[in-house]
């Protein structure tokens, strides 16, 4: 998995070792999952890669600019099957 801190450096990304617990625990748990505030898909790719469905939700979604780097990293990851991004305002 990228992440994406040359674009946005300050946004709260989970650290390589939370994300390797999430996927773990995705991973354990599997099945359909919520990722609230998913910022530009990291933690959403770490639960889809584990196998997981994920609707990703983040009202930021409404910046075009942002939602097509949610986009560009979900496809570049190759999960774009198992994502969905969600504006909710």
């Amino acid at each position: 998995m990228l992440s994406d801190t040359e674009h946005y450096p300050d946004c709260g990304f989970w650290t390589h070792a939370e994300a390797a617990i999430l996927y773990h625990v995705a991973r354990a748990i599997g099945g359909d999952w919520a990722d609230i505030s998913a910022h530009t898909g990291w933690t959403a790719c770490h639960r889809a890669a584990a196998g997981c469905r994920v609707t990703a939700v983040d009202n930021l979604y409404a910046v075009e600019s942002f939602r097509r780097c949610a986009e560009a990293n979900i496809l570049a990851a190759g999960l774009a099957s198992k994502t969905n991004l969600v504006l909710v305002r």
